[in-house]
């Protein structure tokens, strides 16, 4: 287990680790190797709502939120790395990180409401909140 140093900025696993008291959450390794992949709807959704030119759509997760991971989708222009492409119009990177929290995920379009938004299909997650930007990871797969 890493160290955490006050006043630096903490990596994604040690936030993990610390909203989960220390305990790493299991993860579904059945789909291990399967990149996220995105619906026609979703892609369409994603060029649509782009405002630059030269941007793309990337995914990933964060520690935090109400059920211990919260999902990131957002339009980037700068790649690092240690981003893995899982799509190439539009172009979608996740890093790797984030990737073995995401592995087989589907990225769609939700009608429901006054709007459209992205939701996302985790064979992984345990559990999602209400708003569906979180989730937890399910310790018996």
């Amino acid at each position: 287990m890493s160290q955490i140093v006050k006043g630096y900025k903490d990596s994604l696993e040690d936030k993990i680790l610390r909203d989960f008291h220390f305990h790493a959450p299991e993860i579904n390794k059945e789909v291990k190797g399967e990149l996220p992949t995105l619906t026609n709807k979703a892609k369409i959704f994603i060029e649509t709502n782009f405002e630059k030119q030269d941007s793309f759509f990337r995914f990933g997760v964060s520690g935090g939120g109400c059920s211990g991971f919260n999902y990131l989708m957002d339009e980037d222009t700068e790649l690092t790395k240690d981003d893995v492409t899982f799509c190439e119009s539009p172009k979608a990177v996740i890093d790797t990180t984030s990737l073995k929290y995401l592995y087989g995920s589907t990225i769609d379009v939700s009608d429901q409401g006054f709007g459209k938004s992205l939701i996302v299909e985790n064979p992984g997650a345990k559990q999602s909140c209400g708003c569906g930007t979180s989730f937890s990871f399910d310790l018996d797969l």
